[in-house]
């Protein structure tokens, strides 16, 4: 039976405030903030008193029509308690709490968002079926080219190791590529439908003698199938290399105004595909941040874990 998703009564933050700006944490980010919810209740509940640590992900789903879900999946460590927080293109906020739900998330083959093991209707966020792929593979990054949906391992290697199931998550075949003659962990997975020939964009980070960088690699979608990438894959394809000072090689972003990515102190930067800088933003504290992006890199999401709130806004790019 069809679940439709409920709306969530959150608290609407009064943005224009002067007494908001001053109690955040965030000044300069909130300067270009437009919408936000306090989620503090909907997580207290969640929590039910307990003290286990609280997990978060932000993550943007885009179905056909260019609609874009801003999702914030939070999971309670040692339970099965989770909830998943939707931001929809009207503004509106759903919340979702199915058991299946989990890290893994995609626009599948079929057109459907899937998150974990649960699948959902990609207009009205209803959920309406939970499909047959092995729970090791809910974790895991995911990406579709449109035929089949691939599962990827993020273990530090030489290659890239991934799982190819079909449309209907019906079979399961194991693929291997070479990454490149270094070791490269992956740390996310992107999609851009209109990137002729670099649908598939690949965040690795990698390791050397001189500090870690960030390899954006941009991929032919439709050569995933079957395993036919050319290798070895960092130096057949368009690739994005940073290796700023004290950049967070986890939180590197594909947008089409180019890559954003994170310091650990604190500063959101983007970079043209060649790697130079184009724009920077001070985020202030950046511990339990989490971010996403509008496809088009014009606005940006934020959830905070410390104050429970989520936010978009305009990146001014």
């Amino acid at each position: 039976m069809v679940r439709k998703a409920a709306l969530l009564p959150a608290i609407v933050l009064a943005l224009g405030s002067c007494g908001f700006f001053t109690a955040s944490l965030f000044p300069g980010y909130l300067a270009q903030a437009e919408l936000g919810f306090d989620l503090s209740e909907q997580v207290d509940t969640l929590l039910a008193g307990r003290s286990n640590p609280l997990r978060a992900d932000l993550f943007v789903l885009r179905n056909s029509a260019g609609e874009e879900f801003a999702c914030v999946l939070l999971v309670v460590d040692y339970t099965t308690d989770r909830a998943l927080f939707v931001l929809a293109p009207d503004g509106g906020l759903l919340q979702r709490g199915e058991p299946e739900l989990n890290w893994l998330h995609l626009t599948a083959a079929d057109g459907s968002f899937v998150i974990g093991q649960a699948a959902y209707d990609p207009v009205t966020f209803s959920y309406f079926a939970s499909i047959p792929i092995l729970s090791e593979d809910s974790v895991k990054p995911a990406v579709s080219n449109g035929t089949n949906n691939f599962v990827f391992d993020t273990n530090w290697s030489v290659s890239l190791n991934y799982y190819q199931y079909n449309s209907s998550w019906s079979t399961r075949n194991t693929i291997t590529s070479v990454l490149g003659s270094t070791s490269y962990e992956l740390t996310r997975v992107f999609k851009d439908p209109d990137a002729s020939g670099a649908e598939i964009i690949l965040a690795l980070r990698t390791s050397s003698g001189t500090g870690e960088s960030a390899v954006v690699v941009r991929t032919p979608q439709s050569l995933y199938t079957g395993g036919a990438l050319c290798v070895p894959i960092v130096d057949c394809y368009p690739r994005t290399i940073i290796s700023a000072e004290e950049l967070d090689t986890r939180q590197v972003y594909y947008t089409r105004k180019g890559i954003a990515a994170v310091s650990y102190d604190g500063l959101l930067t983007l970079y043209d595909f060649s790697g130079n800088k184009l724009s920077s933003m001070s985020l202030g504290q950046r511990k339990e941040l989490r971010l996403g992006f509008t496809l088009d890199g014009s606005h940006f999401f934020c959830f905070n874990l410390d104050d429970r709130r989520l936010y978009k806004g305009e990146t001014g790019w």
